[in-house]
């Protein structure tokens, strides 16, 4: 059976069958928290369209999509895709998996399925899915890295090369000497970790994501999601909040949540008056040496894979973004509204590049 979900209300009633699908899938990230969370602070912009496929009481599988607004026109879209991480379709088989998406094409609008993995099953089942009537177009959808992690931290550091650790330690006799350097992890509960986000998000609004517009700060949307999400997380026992400190001052802070033994980075965040101090890598070395104290064994770093990452042995993990297209008039103005985007898109890089330059 075929189930919409398009309010919150009904979104909290599936919790349990929903993370019991999670755990039967690939996706820890794609919990109940994660999507309860976007669709409540996208509620402005989107109305959930959560796509659920039943037998009894049991989800086979599900699609965690919004019905976005484009002028005239609407979207089915991943609920959450403005945070701008890795998605996915949750399914507890192949089978159930094409069921799910053959449903989606039925809608008849437009479909944007952005950061997908590369070459899973999602990709096989919407190529052999997509109909006649639709044009799908797949484009690349970036990358993420994962630390694996060892069982020791003279392992982690012997995997490393000598250049890194010498940085590292380098970095951190100059920070000594500025005053007391301290490194802690939290585990907050629901009523305490709204200070320590607002935190987060002050020293990250004070960086160049501050100046560009791109910080949590500047966006309600974004800070609605992550004080929901981490009071939801905290409450469940999942989240962490690393910390860099100098005097008891935080000059680096890293938001994560834990699941399937594994931690999700979320959000980095440095003071840029101790920028020549390397505050994110040294809190980095830190949160993984944590990490392997709490018995975990990989950090996904979510977002976009960046170089910076690379002073750690990792893996690369490819996405790829889907779009497909009704032959109609919805596809036509989906169509168009995606080339104007593009144009409009490459405009303000060129722009924003020409202010930085100057």
């Amino acid at each position: 059976m075929l189930e919409v979900v398009d309010t919150q209300e009904r979104l909290e009633e599936i919790r349990f069958a929903w993370d019991a699908l999670v755990k039967r899938s690939y996706s820890s990230l794609l919990d109940h928290n994660w999507i309860a969370s976007s669709a409540k602070a996208f509620s402005a912009i989107a109305t959930p369209a959560i796509y659920l496929l039943w037998q009894g009481d049991q989800i086979r599988a599900a699609a965690p999509l919004g019905l976005f607004r484009e002028g005239l026109n609407y979207r089915l879209r991943f609920i959450g895709y403005l945070l701008r991480e890795p998605n996915g379709l949750l399914f507890s088989d192949e089978g159930a998996l094409q069921e799910l998406v053959t449903h989606l094409f039925n809608q008849g609008r437009p479909l944007a399925l952005a950061r997908l993995p590369s070459g899973a099953a999602e990709e096989k089942v919407l190529r052999a899915t997509c109909p006649r009537s639709s044009l799908m177009i797949r484009a690349k959808g970036g990358f993420t890295h994962t630390a694996r992690l060892p069982s020791s931290v003279d392992a982690l550091e012997t995997e490393m090369s000598a250049n890194v650790r010498s940085t590292l330690r380098r970095k951190l006799k100059r920070a000594r000497k500025l005053g007391e350097v301290t490194f802690t992890v939290q585990s907050p509960d629901a009523e305490n970790v709204g200070g320590l986000i607002d935190e987060l998000i002050r020293i990250e609004g004070g960086g160049w994501k501050g100046r560009r517009g791109t910080a949590i700060a500047c966006d309600a949307t974004l800070r609605v999601f992550y004080h929901e999400f981490s009071a939801r997380a905290a409450a469940n026992g999942r989240l962490r909040i690393y910390r860099m400190a100098i005097d008891g001052a935080t000059i680096a802070i890293r938001l994560g949540v834990v699941a399937d033994n594994a931690l999700y980075e979320l959000k980095i965040a440095f003071d840029e008056q101790f920028r020549e101090l390397s505050p994110g890598l040294l809190l980095t070395h830190e949160t993984l040496k944590l990490e392997i104290a709490e018995g975990l064994t990989r950090h996904e770093f979510l977002g976009m894979a960046e170089d910076w990452q690379k002073h750690w042995p990792l893996e690369r993990k490819e996405q790829a973004s889907f779009r497909s297209y009704p032959l109609d008039m919805r596809g036509a103005m989906a169509i168009g509204h995606d080339v104007y985007d593009k144009v409009r898109r490459r405009y303000s890089a060129a722009v924003t590049t020409a202010i930085d330059r100057n």
